[in-house]
């Protein structure tokens, strides 16, 4: 699996096309989008869980005053396979194409200087007029935060179709308290099917040579049961896993 990271359009972003566009453009070389979420006002609950590391920090109360009741976009990026070395494609998104958190020292080119020369604000700027710093976009700084943040904004996200058509009740499965939820808050992974069948590997429910056997799930009274076909027509398995 190719790196991923959460990229979090901040308000000056998300709410003028040109600004998106622009960072759009600079990257489509970088590798995709896999996934976007939409946000008519701030998911200030999210947006905290995000956030947390920085709780006791002084500029976290103004995080607030930049983000509450804005437009805001989230998504998932992932590196192209050109990009084979996660750390160095990393720093180069960070420093070559978003560039530095600090507009105005920003490398020319970068995301970031582009911010500068629409707004000329800098973080020296702002912090004299006592108003927010809205650098244009947040970048998970490493493929373990990527995973973590991603998780934040797309823990009940089911990226691969295929996933959805083993669900046959799918709708049950994503109600809050159902068993499969359950499982789902309980793994790792940024999207709901990697969640999901990283918790049943981890509480040994099913084993790893059985993921591509899987021909069905079911969640029905707080029982989740997971089909599974073998080429053997006299070997089936049924594996049960209750709240």
């Amino acid at each position: 699996m190719e790196p991923r990271l959460l990229m979090l359009y901040k308000p000056l972003t998300a709410s003028h096309e040109y600004i998106e566009k622009k960072l759009l453009d600079l990257l489509r070389q970088e590798g995709r989008i896999i996934s976007t979420r939409t946000w008519d006002a701030s998911p200030d609950e999210l947006m905290k869980e995000l956030y947390a590391v920085h709780k006791d920090r002084p500029f976290f109360d103004s995080l607030w005053n930049l983000y509450s009741g804005k437009r805001l976009v989230t998504n998932v990026f992932e590196a192209g396979e050109d990009h084979k070395n996660p750390a160095k494609w990393i720093e180069h998104m960070r420093d070559d194409v978003i560039g530095y958190k600090d507009p105005i020292k920003a490398k020319p080119g970068s995301f970031r200087s582009f911010v500068y020369e629409v707004t000329g604000d800098s973080i020296e700027r702002v912090n004299r007029e006592n108003r927010p710093m809205d650098n244009g976009v947040h970048l998970s700084d490493s493929v373990e935060t990527g995973i973590r943040e991603g998780g934040i904004f797309f823990w009940d996200y089911i990226l691969n179709p295929q996933i959805k058509k083993l669900f046959s009740n799918l709708e049950q499965a994503l109600k809050e308290g159902s068993t499969a939820m359950k499982l789902v808050k309980r793994g790792e992974g940024i999207f709901f099917e990697e969640r999901l069948l990283n918790a049943l590997l981890k509480e040994k429910q099913i084993k790893p040579q059985e993921l591509d056997s899987i021909t069905s799930i079911t969640e029905n009274k707080g029982v989740l049961s997971i089909s599974l076909g073998y080429d053997d027509e006299n070997d089936n398995g049924n594996t049960i896993i209750a709240e």
